[in-house]
């Protein structure tokens, strides 16, 4: 289930980075190729008015601008005693007195562009001519004549000829004359490496984003793993602790039904049994439950944790005179089993919270203590005030606790002592009893700690704020 859990969440992950890469990649691939187009149609735009404007400062008033370009270029040739008749198809000498001039470069051309450009004039019975004054480029002779008569046919603006690999823009002057501007279509792909190098980019950044999204999801799902793996062992150990009464108890009653016509004070061994076991089921449940509520008021007000308004409307307890009187009801206890008890409790250590809750943790505590105490030692309850908390501890000597263990003896269930027999009596006798301690001391917005070792003794510290 987790595995599955886990697969799903990397393929939601991935689902969403996929749309963003794709989104964007795609939104910059667009912006590029757009941009490649502009730039030449921008240059087609910039060589027809370039004309324009040579024809314009001529000064040549009503003159048709075919008949500018022409009439200027024949004065100038006149000037070399050359003259010839330009035809449909041809190129017209009377343009090629002037050389063609290279790109602009510098100068700050306020974003002119320097794609290579033809431009040609297309006079009214569709005779053309080159105009060189315009013109950076050439077109391939082979194709030259079906490109002008398409581009003649079509209607004035942008267009393309894709069996000729060109862009052109055609503008037909007020005297009826026509100016066709030429691009190769190769101008305008510029922005076929931008969408390579983005296609790649895209992949390396589904590759990181798909390692991130597995270490992620081991990161994410470790709290529910553990929670999963933790409510799996609850409920196998629950399970365990409740067989065995349940054995005794069905044990117990066949053997006592088998005689119908004995008297109960004959049968009293078997219903002493089942009422032993019943009471043990019902400390059990009782614990139980009480851990489920404490997780489900995990988030409630009486946390301390959650806000200081909370804390101040919680009642104010005196945890020095709750302490003296959980440690008067061990007394008889410990000497039943040979033990002492001794404290060392400050005067006046107040915390707020929930009187009964707090008495409990503390018996818990002695509880566990006489438990595990060695005969013929001493048990010492300490409560004080330390860096504006309280601090209250038990110590006992007696078996220590692994160091293994340490970090598990607040689990529910948990018993360092595998192999030892259950205690007649008492919430921790199922294990649950430090786990419910240490649900009390975070409700309360303290923790709780142990620690073990030959020398010191096993030692368990809870800290709460202070009133």
């Amino acid at each position: 289930m987790l595995r599955k859990l886990r697969l799903k969440f990397i393929a939601l992950i991935m689902a969403m980075v996929t749309v963003v890469v794709v989104a964007v990649f795609g939104l910059i691939g667009a912006m590029a190729y757009h941009s490649s187009v502009e730039a030449v149609n921008e240059s087609l735009l910039q060589a027809v008015d370039r004309v324009e404007r040579q024809a314009t400062a001529a000064s040549l008033g009503g003159t048709a601008l075919l008949q500018a370009i022409i009439e200027d270029a024949q004065n100038d040739q006149r000037g070399q005693g050359q003259g010839q008749s330009q035809g449909r198809g041809q190129d017209d000498d009377r343009f090629n007195d002037r050389p063609a001039l290279p790109p602009e470069i510098g100068g700050k051309r306020g974003g002119r562009s320097t794609v290579p450009v033809a431009v040609y004039a297309i006079d009214e019975t569709h005779n053309f001519y080159l105009v060189n004054q315009a013109t950076t480029a050439s077109i391939n002779q082979e194709i030259l004549g079906s490109a002008l008569e398409q581009a003649v046919g079509a209607p004035d603006g942008r267009g393309s000829l894709p069996d000729e690999g060109l862009f052109f823009l055609k503008k037909t002057t007020s005297s009826g004359e026509s100016l066709i501007a030429f691009a190769d279509q190769e101008s305008a792909d510029g922005w076929k490496p931008v969408a390579v190098l983005l296609f790649f980019a895209g992949l390396g950044t589904l590759a990181i984003f798909l390692i991130i999204s597995i270490f992620f999801s081991r990161w994410a799902l470790r709290p529910v793993e553990e929670a999963w793996t933790k409510q799996s062992q609850f409920l196998a150990d629950a399970s365990h602790e409740l067989k065995t009464p349940l054995t005794v108890i069905m044990a117990n009653t066949s053997i006592a039904a088998k005689d119908p016509a004995a008297t109960v004070g004959s049968q009293q061994k078997w219903l002493d049994g089942i009422q032993v076991e019943s009471q043990r089921m019902q400390s059990m449940i009782n614990d139980m439950l009480i851990l489920a509520k404490s997780d489900a008021q995990a988030d409630e007000s009486l946390s301390l944790r959650k806000s200081a308004g909370a804390a101040a409307d919680l009642p104010q307890i005196d945890l020095s005179t709750l302490a003296e009187s959980q440690i008067l009801q061990f007394e008889s206890v410990a000497f039943e089993q040979s033990l002492q008890v001794q404290d060392e409790i400050a005067d006046g250590v107040t915390v707020r919270g929930d009187e009964a809750k707090l008495g409990r943790l503390v018996t818990i505590l002695l509880d566990n203590a006489c438990k595990y105490a060695a005969p013929r030692t001493t048990i010492t309850l300490s409560l004080a005030t330390e860096g504006g908390k309280a601090k209250l501890s038990v110590q006992n000597f007696g078996a220590t606790i692994a160091p293994e263990d340490l970090p598990h003896v607040f689990d529910r269930f948990y018993r360092t002592d595998k192999a030892r027999t259950r205690a007649e009596s008492g919430s921790s006798s199922h294990g649950l009893g430090l786990a419910i301690a240490a649900g009390i001391a975070q409700e309360h917005g303290g923790s709780i700690a142990a620690a073990s070792s030959d020398a010191d003794g096993t030692t368990f510290t809870v800290t709460l704020p202070l009133a």
